[in-house]
């Protein structure tokens, strides 16, 4: 595994990983988190992405495959 900075290029597999991690926000709290689409994690993607206040991270295999996220959201 590896560790680097999140690019435009990994946007499916970044978008996959938010909506998992949407769905298990939502299955634990219906009241307050509503089901996202694609669009909406992708239109979210893009705008942690281009914000220079957050730091998005991916871990890699070895086939540049993202398998991890982390990022800090404020």
């Amino acid at each position: 595994m590896k560790i680097r900075k999140v690019e435009k290029g990994d946007l499916k597999e970044v978008v996959k990983i938010l909506l998992q991690m949407q769905e298990v926000h939502r299955k634990g709290r219906k009241d307050i988190f509503r089901k996202t689409s694609e669009k909406e994690a992708e239109k979210e993607f893009l705008s942690l992405l281009e914000s220079n206040k957050k730091e998005m991270i991916v871990a890699i295999d070895k086939n540049n495959k993202v398998r991890g996220l982390s990022y800090c959201r404020s």
